[in-house]
């Protein structure tokens, strides 16, 4: 899959905004083409969404401090979710990595 665009949250923070930055620039050298970023709630096929998890499924604290992340496929779509907003960026550093 060759993606088309990377989609962030309307919300999305400073470092998930670089974590956009990052990915776009590297897409473009993996892909030869421009992969645009877009704020919105719209999915489309062929899209990368990099988010937080803003609101967690358990009732469990989370630590300010924890890097957790995942890395999810579903269709044609890829989604790069952090516990935090570095997470997120670590999130993209790892998919990166794993397309070589």
């Amino acid at each position: 899959m060759i993606p088309t665009r990377i989609r962030l949250a309307s919300e999305a923070s400073e470092p998930e905004k670089f974590a956009g930055e990052e990915l776009a620039k590297y897409l473009k050298r993996i892909y030869r083409h421009e992969v645009r970023i877009l704020r919105s709630k719209q999915t489309l096929a062929r899209e990368i969404l990099i988010d937080v998890r803003r609101r967690p499924k358990r009732q469990v604290p989370i630590a300010k401090t924890d890097d957790a992340f995942e890395i999810m496929f579903r269709k044609d779509r890829v989604h790069l979710r952090g516990q935090t907003p570095r997470a997120a960026v670590y999130a993209v550093y790892s998919f990166l990595e794993e397309l070589g």
